[in-house]
């Protein structure tokens, strides 16, 4: 019930009005949890020594993506026309070895302990592009982008530490030469101021 007084008289009317209906409710969509983070499907590699073989549009020696119409490799400079791919199969040590590997491919430490064998044996450049060759069947495997950035470490180690030495390491300083020749100088010459005075006696 509404009542309003007359300022001038006093009366009062008296009004009964409705009540406002309440706003309808929005409608709120109820939040939805995040989905779970799909994990890669990693792809079994070959047996055998179909798990050296390169795949189509791939360079065979640095296994970077190639176009149909290249005549070189961008990467490596690689001549398409002139390449053998027998050139750079790997050798029969680090063929076995990977095979071996391949079958324990989680397996951290046998991977370590292939790098270092292969740095051992100079052949670190032959592990880094099988690696890479796992890569290129499947882009998302996360042990193979580590074993490659890390035979990269291992191949880029020793030319830092060459760096960090400092240059004549190990030799003799100049300044001992410079004394050295002093020295035998004055010894000429008083040699030679006793000889004179034996001479004039």
């Amino acid at each position: 019930m509404l009542i309003i007084s007359c300022p001038g008289c006093g009366a009062e009317n008296r009004a009964i009005g409705n009540t406002p209906a309440a706003p309808p409710a929005a409608n709120v969509t109820p939040l939805r949890p995040p989905a779970p983070p799909v994990a890669p499907v990693l792809v079994a590699p070959p047996d055998g020594d179909r798990a050296f073989d390169v795949p189509p549009g791939h360079c065979p020696k640095c296994i970077s993506r190639r176009s149909a119409q290249a005549l070189a490799c961008p990467n490596c400079g690689l001549v398409f026309e002139q390449a053998d791919g027998d050139a750079f199969a790997p050798s029969e040590w680090l063929k076995n070895e990977w095979l071996l590997l391949l079958q324990t491919w989680g397996d951290e430490a046998r991977h370590e302990q292939l790098r270092s064998e292969a740095m051992s044996r100079n052949e670190l450049a032959e592990a880094g592009r099988l690696y890479r060759l796992r890569l290129a069947l499947q882009p998302q495997d996360p042990i193979a982008a580590r074993g490659r950035d890390e035979v990269l470490r291992l191949a880029v180690l020793p030319s830092l530490n060459l760096q960090r030495t400092k240059p004549g390491d190990g030799e003799t300083p100049r300044w001992k030469y410079v004394a050295l020749s002093v020295v035998i100088v004055a010894c000429l010459i008083a040699i030679y101021v006793v000889v004179g005075q034996m001479l004039q006696s």
